[in-house]
C-alpha cells in the first residue's frame, strides 16, 4: 500500500459486509476555557481569565443580614428545585417517547433480517445456476430483494436517527439535572459557611469555582478520551475492510488466471479497477484517522496537564481553608 499526495476523501466501498464509515472529524476542545483564577496570592500563580459557572445564586448584597440572607438563598433552592422537578418531567416525557420508537423498530429489524436471509438463498442458487435464464431469474430476484433491503435500511436508519436524537436530550437534561443537584448542595452549604468569617466565604467561593472547572475539565477530557476510542474503532473497521479488499483482490487475480474467454476477462479486470478505487478511497480515509488520531493523543495530553494543575490549585485551597475550621 504506497501512500501518494491526494488529499483523503470519505471511503464509498461497495464490498459486501464493510459499510463505509462516515467522515472522521476531531472535536475541538478549547483548553483554555479550563483556566483557573488565582487562589489567594497572586504572586504565586499566573492570572488567568475567570469562568462562568453554568447555574450561580442569587448575589447577596452585603447589608442584608445574615438571616435576609440565608433567606435568599431558600428562595434560590425553590427556584432550582422548581427547574428539576421541571427537567424530570421533561425527561420521563423523553423516555416514554424513546420506547415507543425503540418498538416501532423491532418489526423493521425483522424484515431487514429476513431480507438477508433471502438474498443469501438467492445467491446461492445465482451461484449454483447453470442454464443462462436460471441465472438471470435469480439475478433479477435478487436486484429486487437489494432495492427493498435498501428501503428497510433507510427506514430503520431514520427510526435510529430519532432515537439517537432522543437520548441526546435525555443525556443533555440529564447533565443539566446533576448540575442543578449540585448547585442545591452548593447553596445549602453555603447557609453554613455565612456563620462564619468574611475571609472564609471567600475562600470558600473560590474552592466552588475550581470544583466547577475541574468537572468541566474533566468532562473535556473524557470527550476526548471517547474520541480517541472511536477513532481506534474506526481504524480497526477499516482495517478488515483492507484485509476484506485484498481477498476479493486475490480472487479476481485467481479467476483472471483461468479465464478462457476475452469477454470475461474484461468483466473480470474492470471489477478489479474498481475494487483498486475502492482500496486507494479506504486507505486515504485511513490516513485521515490516524492523522486525527495523532492530534488527539497531543489534545489529551493538554487536558491532562490543565487538569493536574486545577487539582493542584484545588487542593492548595482545601488547605488554606482548613486554617479557618
Amino acid at each position: 500500500m504506497e501512500p501518494n499526495n491526494q488529499s483523503p476523501q470519505p471511503v464509498n466501498s461497495s464490498v459486501p459486509g464493510t459499510p463505509t464509515p462516515p467522515p472522521v472529524a476531531v472535536p475541538v476542545f478549547n483548553l483554555a476555557a479550563f483556566a483557573t483564577p488565582p487562589l489567594v496570592d497572586t504572586s504565586e500563580h499566573t492570572p488567568v481569565p475567570m469562568m462562568s459557572v453554568p447555574i450561580a445564586p442569587t448575589p447577596l448584597p452585603p447589608q442584608l443580614s445574615l438571616s435576609e440572607q440565608v433567606a435568599q438563598i431558600e428562595k434560590d433552592i425553590i427556584l432550582l428545585d422548581q427547574k428539576r422537578e421541571s427537567l424530570e418531567v421533561e425527561t420521563g416525557t423523553l423516555t416514554s417517547e424513546q420506547k415507543k420508537i425503540e418498538e416501532s423498530l423491532a418489526p423493521v429489524v425483522k424484515e431487514e433480517k429476513d431480507v438477508r436471509a433471502l438474498l443469501k438463498e438467492i445467491e446461492s442458487r445465482e451461484m449454483s445456476a447453470v442454464a443462462k435464464a436460471d441465472k438471470r431469474k435469480a439475478e433479477q430476484e435478487r436486484f429486487e430483494q437489494e432495492k427493498k433491503r435498501r428501503t428497510v435500511e433507510v427506514t430503520k436508519l431514520e427510526i435510529k436517527e430519532k432515537i439517537e436524537k432522543i437520548l441526546s436530550s435525555i443525556s443533555e437534561k440529564e447533565v443539566l439535572h446533576q448540575s442543578i443537584i449540585d448547585e442545591e448542595i452548593a447553596l445549602k452549604k453555603k447557609i453554613h459557611e455565612l456563620e462564619m468569617e468574611q475571609k472564609r466565604i471567600e475562600l470558600n467561593v473560590k474552592l466552588q469555582l475550581i470544583t466547577q472547572t475541574r468537572g468541566d475539565a474533566e468532562l473535556a477530557l473524557a470527550d476526548i478520551t471517547k474520541e480517541k476510542t472511536r477513532i481506534q474503532t474506526l481504524l480497526r473497521e477499516t482495517e478488515v475492510k483492507e484485509k476484506t479488499i485484498e481477498e476479493h483482490d486475490h480472487d479476481l487475480e485467481q479467476k483472471l488466471s483461468v479465464t478462457q474467454t476475452l469477454k470475461e476477462e474484461r468483466a473480470l479486470a474492470e471489477a478489479r479497477t474498481v475494487l483498486e478505487k475502492e482500496r486507494h478511497d479506504i486507505e486515504l480515509a485511513r490516513w485521515d484517522a490516524e492523522d486525527q488520531a495523532d492530534e488527539l493523543g497531543h489534545s489529551s495530553a493538554d487536558a491532562e496537564k490543565v487538569l493536574k494543575e486545577i487539582k493542584k490549585q484545588e487542593a492548595e485551597l482545601i488547605l488554606k481553608l482548613k486554617a479557618f475550621q
